[in-house]
């Protein structure tokens, strides 16, 4: 895409959440095309297998998955704000996410990508350095320690990484 847009390589790659995991791939299987990676709260391959919470949390993501489309289909999801914006956005833009979260084609989007956690979360494990390049690990707020420390590993991937 971005080829195809004139945007010349190389290019700072930047995933938050989940994107993180994509950002690791993208970096590992396109290394020469990449200057630098930015992870922000980035997901981390094992977060869901490293812990008994972890997997809990999985199981209850992955129960939920099921219904979450029909209860969305149904118009409970918009209801109940059972996918709130974060309180600190402006109100027309919590008005917006709000509105975008409960629509079907998102819900059944996120459902999907949940479901590929684990091949994604493989891919990106697959990934065990991203050479010299430049990766800046940032976490934000108040983190628990697990949290913490997978996102530590996370900067382990480049001898120039820093944390923030």
């Amino acid at each position: 895409m971005l080829t195809r847009a004139g945007v010349a390589s190389p290019y700072v790659i930047v995933g938050h959440s989940y994107g993180g995991l994509y950002a690791l791939r993208y970096a590992s299987q396109y290394a020469e095309d990449v200057a630098g990676l930015v992870l922000i709260d980035s997901s981390q391959p094992d977060q869901f297998t490293r812990s008994a919470e972890g997997r809990a949390i999985f199981r209850r993501t992955s129960r939920l998955g099921v219904v979450l489309p029909l209860l969305t289909r149904l118009g409970i999801v918009g209801l109940t704000d059972f996918l709130p914006a974060h309180p600190d956005l402006p109100p027309l833009q919590r008005a917006q996410v709000q509105a975008f979260n409960s629509t079907t084609r998102q819900v059944m989007t996120s459902v999907a990508e949940f479901r590929a956690t684990p091949e994604s979360s493989a891919q990106a494990a697959s990934t065990r350095s991203i050479k010299d390049r430049p990766l800046a690990v940032v976490t934000a707020g108040e983190q628990n320690a697990e949290w913490l420390q997978m996102q530590d590993e996370l900067s382990s991937l480049s001898p120039t990484a820093s944390t923030a």
